[in-house]
């Protein structure tokens, strides 16, 4: 039995597991195949706690109610240009995409929340787990941390508005915040793209509420 879906462009390969989250992010012309994301074996062999952060896996409170990537069982799709991540709630509904189709050389990344009620739903928190391999200094093995360890500095730009408000724009890391209330649909989307790929400009990440 497979327990994960693979996808790849030009210059990512990517695996997602059963359960939802990101198993595996190379690239295809890393002479050393670098693995950019945490690894579940890994933590399992090293006795970390931490398999509840994997890359892809979430919290969050709405309406004074805790939701969470563990509570439900994801259902995955493969389509023509990624794969859907979909986790159903009685209220709500949470999809992500990975998406290597729309650049040979990026991977986009969205996380839709949907309002499944039929009323105004106030979202305390939402946090998601972007969890790359940062092994360094932590394992012994001199050439692991050389070859497959990842500085990585996130910023986030994040574009938030509501029905009868302007559009702030406000910068946070790690947590992503939502509007307090939203009626129906919250998109935020990331792109990761190599280093080499990104000159001058930052990465930049956008949220985008739709009432």
């Amino acid at each position: 039995m497979k327990y994960y879906m693979m996808i790849e462009n030009k210059k990512f390969r990517m695996e997602v597991n059963k359960e939802g989250y990101v198993s595996n992010l190379t690239m295809k012309d890393d002479p050393y195949q670098m693995n950019w994301v945490i690894e579940d074996s890994y933590l399992q062999k090293k006795n970390y706690k931490d398999a509840d952060k994997l890359f892809g896996f979430f919290e969050l409170i709405a309406d004074k109610e805790k939701f969470g990537s563990r509570m439900s069982v994801p259902v995955l799709k493969e389509t023509e240009k990624g794969i859907e991540v979909v986790y159903e709630f009685e209220t709500l509904k949470v999809k992500q995409f990975y998406d290597l189709g729309k650049d040979k050389e990026a991977l986009f990344w969205s996380i839709e929340l949907e309002n499944k009620s039929q009323k105004r739903m106030n979202i305390k928190e939402f946090g998601i787990w972007t969890s790359f391999a940062y092994v360094m200094f932590r394992d012994k093995n001199v050439l692991k941390n050389i070859h497959n360890s990842a500085a990585v500095f996130p910023r986030m730009v994040i574009l938030a508005s509501a029905p009868s408000e302007p559009s702030p724009v406000v910068t946070t890391t790690p947590a992503m915040r939502p509007p307090s209330a939203w009626s129906k649909l919250v998109t935020l989307a990331f792109i990761i793209v190599p280093r080499s790929a990104l000159a001058t400009e930052p990465v930049r990440s956008r949220r985008v509420v739709v009432p």
